[in-house]
């Protein structure tokens, strides 16, 4: 099994996972997850959205026994900076989609699951996103559906880029 198919394998199992509206970014199942590998060395508290995301990357590498892809930051836009060499414009399934928050240093991950059309030209990216809203809950793990022409607007929340480690 390739490092992406298994990262997303291990990012599903957490779909329907949230932190109750009472408590913030600590939930059980967070740090059970992030103690199975902390690549980005989050701490309870912070936004987690990319260190999840790299949590299931890490744990997909260890299980396969191959080197972790990437150069891991707790913070999504530094991530994105720190990889240059896995940037793509391309979407492709088990990527990472960045997204931007205008011209701030604010924004956000999520896993790529599947593209539709699967050929031509992408127009809806189907993902697996942690620390997003689902089911009324405003932190969790849940599938989204990403109309690519909607999120193109640089002054608004809007696609980067993707980091894809199959470019290595």
């Amino acid at each position: 099994m390739e490092l992406k198919q298994l990262a997303l394998k291990i990012a599903s199992q957490y779909i329907g996972d949230f932190i109750p509206d009472n408590e913030h970014d600590d939930a059980a199942w967070l740090e059970a997850l992030m103690k199975l590998g902390n690549p980005a060395h989050w701490i309870a508290g912070w936004a987690y959205c990319i260190s999840a995301a790299l949590s299931c990357f890490w744990q997909a590498a260890q299980q396969l026994n191959v080197s972790f892809p990437f150069i891991a930051s707790p913070s999504t836009q530094q991530f994105y900076n720190d990889n240059p060499t896995l940037q793509t414009q391309m979407p492709s399934i088990g990527a990472i989609v960045i997204f931007e928050d205008g011209k701030t240093a604010q924004g956000h991950a999520e896993i790529i699951e599947s593209i539709q059309p699967e050929s031509g030209t992408p127009v809806i990216l189907n993902t697996i996103g942690f620390n997003t809203s689902a089911n009324g809950h405003a932190s969790a793990c849940a599938r989204k559906v990403r109309v690519i022409a909607q999120l193109q607007n640089p002054d608004g929340f809007h696609i980067r880029g993707y980091i894809d480690c199959s470019l290595i």
